[in-house]
């Protein structure tokens, strides 16, 4: 009699031992999915506001043809966008490699 609850008990001690490894382990999966998924969703706002970007000044060279012909505030505005789409084209980069 005695021996059965020892064995019982030892089984239950794995079973719950087992039952807390699993648990620890889906925890951290979830976690690295998750973090995944922020990063993936982080590039796809990255690679809509390039496309936004890269559409306003084809818009702009398209009205004005060159840079020469374009009046200073527009200028400005076309400079602008070009350097913050040069910025955002690094950003992606750097996130395409996570």
């Amino acid at each position: 009699m005695r021996k059965i609850a020892t064995i019982i008990s030892i089984l239950v001690g794995l079973t719950v031992i087992t039952g807390a490894i699993f648990a620890v382990d889906n925890r951290y999966a979830l976690k690295t999915k998750l973090t995944q998924l922020e990063i993936r969703f982080e590039l796809s706002k990255k690679i809509d506001r390039k496309y936004a970007l890269q559409q306003r000044t084809w818009d702009l060279l398209r009205e004005f043809k060159t840079e020469m012909n374009m009046p200073g505030p527009v200028l400005n505005e076309y400079r602008t966008l070009k350097l913050e789409l040069e910025e955002i084209k690094k950003q992606i980069q750097i996130l395409e490699k996570k």
